[in-house]
């Protein structure tokens, strides 16, 4: 009987030490970019897609009192979910720099779509049984025109 308190006390020990070990360390999360096959109908447009640079590299640090220093990276998760849809999306899609689009492209693209995330929050495991890090993200899907005339913005979240 004491043999087995004492492996529960030290099985609780373990935990407890660890746990506080995991709290007070940092941590660092790369969000997974598994998205499933878009299932829409194509439009018969061709449009560009303007790849903003903080798509594939952004990157949230907090530092939350008496817990963790968090580090959260979208890695190219954005760019996982954007780029498929638009191919799905429109019957061609081109990657092109910024708006006004110039020479060729001006007269063959339809349109030109850009993403931009707009917000971002997270929520953090804070009990022992608590194993997720969950990720709340609001895009801003600009449409312009060939000449650079901003058509709609639409928030999207996710």
């Amino acid at each position: 009987m004491q043999l087995a308190i004492a492996r529960s006390t030290a099985r609780a020990t373990t935990v407890a030490t660890g746990t506080i070990w995991l709290v007070a360390c940092a941590q660092s999360v790369l969000v997974e970019s598994d998205f499933p096959a878009p299932l829409v109908e194509q439009l018969p447009v061709h449009v560009g897609f303007i790849i903003d640079p903080s798509l594939e590299s952004f990157e949230h640090y907090e530092e939350i009192p008496q817990a963790a220093t968090w580090t959260i990276q979208l890695g190219d998760a954005s760019l996982s979910m954007f780029q498929p849809l638009f191919t799905q999306m429109f019957a061609e899609l081109s990657i092109v720099e910024d708006v006004p689009l110039a020479g060729l492209a001006r007269g063959s693209i339809d349109g030109v779509i850009k993403p931009v995330l707009e917000r971002f929050e997270f929520d953090v495991p804070l009990r022992t049984r608590d194993e997720f890090v969950e990720v709340w993200l609001q895009y801003q899907i600009n449409l312009f025109s060939p000449d650079g005339e901003l058509i709609i913005e639409w928030p999207v979240d996710r």
